[in-house]
């Protein structure tokens, strides 16, 4: 049983690959699918949230949406599915909303602007100046969300276990080489592995509950979790604003316990 995530640049193949690999090895092969079960569960519009997605950080600082919000209810959502195993997730940053997963093996495909601009032409229908302009426009957007949420650059091979340039094996052959990783030991989910998902899931739906309620919406709370005991630590500014953190972990199903090491001082505040 295994966990896989797909980065790739705009029109890279990594569509194709992902359905090919989950079909090979018969897993669940997901997307921005979990945008819409996203939006479904926690009650928002799915238009915004995809186009949380498909926006560049600058243009959701002229709004006053908690955007950490959105990518906890997207992680939330992700980590629910990779609590079952056997999955292929080749959507929005699964390398880094999956980060501490030891048995996720991340892939990462590269290919050449000119292989990329015949791509995207056949796809879109587009002249080579305006496929230029789409493959730059996505590239960017994805690049800003990587360096805004995580500090890092999408291309750092360090983030990953394996880079395939699509342009010079067929998918077939890149295929292969994925499944057969998937059948050496540091890839398969052993039951340390799955108990640290379910921890990170539980942990992930707190943070998406604290960050849903308007008391605790700007907290700045550090939260893990471990077979149902929540811990909790960070600045808060009042004594009631410690009750209401309190109050909404209570409300979480699947915590069982909680560890308040929340201190009062200053309170910093999430940018919205």
């Amino acid at each position: 049983m295994s966990i896989i995530t797909i980065s790739r640049g705009s029109r890279s193949g990594g569509q194709a690959l992902a359905e090919m690999v989950a079909e090979k090895l018969n897993y669940d092969c997901i997307s921005r699918e979990i945008l819409i079960e996203a939006a479904e569960e926690y009650g928002l519009d799915e238009r915004t949230l995809i186009q949380f997605i498909d926006k560049p950080p600058k243009f959701w600082s002229r709004f006053n949406i908690n955007r950490k919000m959105y990518l906890h209810l997207i992680k939330t959502t992700l980590l629910e599915h990779a609590q079952k195993g056997n999955l292929v997730y080749h959507g929005h940053s699964g390398q880094f909303l999956l980060k501490g997963i030891k048995s996720v093996l991340k892939i990462r495909l590269i290919a050449s602007m000119e292989y990329r601009i015949k791509l995207t032409m056949e796809k879109e229908k587009l002249n080579r100046e305006a496929a230029i302009q789409y493959i730059q426009r996505v590239d960017d957007i994805r690049n800003r969300w990587a360096k805004f949420f995580y500090g890092v650059e999408l291309t750092d091979p360090n983030l990953y276990d394996l880079i395939i340039n699509i342009e010079t094996m067929t998918l077939e052959s890149a295929c292969d080489i994925i499944c057969g990783l998937t059948e050496k030991p540091e890839y398969q989910s052993n039951l340390y592995c799955l108990e640290s998902i379910k921890d990170a899931t539980l942990a992930a739906k707190v943070e998406a509950a604290l960050f849903a309620d308007a008391r605790t919406k700007t907290l700045d709370i550090n939260i893990t979790s471990e077979s149902g005991n929540v811990s909790l630590k960070g600045s808060i500014e009042v004594e009631r604003v410690r009750q209401a953190v309190i109050e909404v972990v209570k409300s979480v199903e699947g915590v069982k316990s909680i560890n308040d090491e929340m201190t009062i001082g200053k309170l910093t505040n999430i940018p919205t």
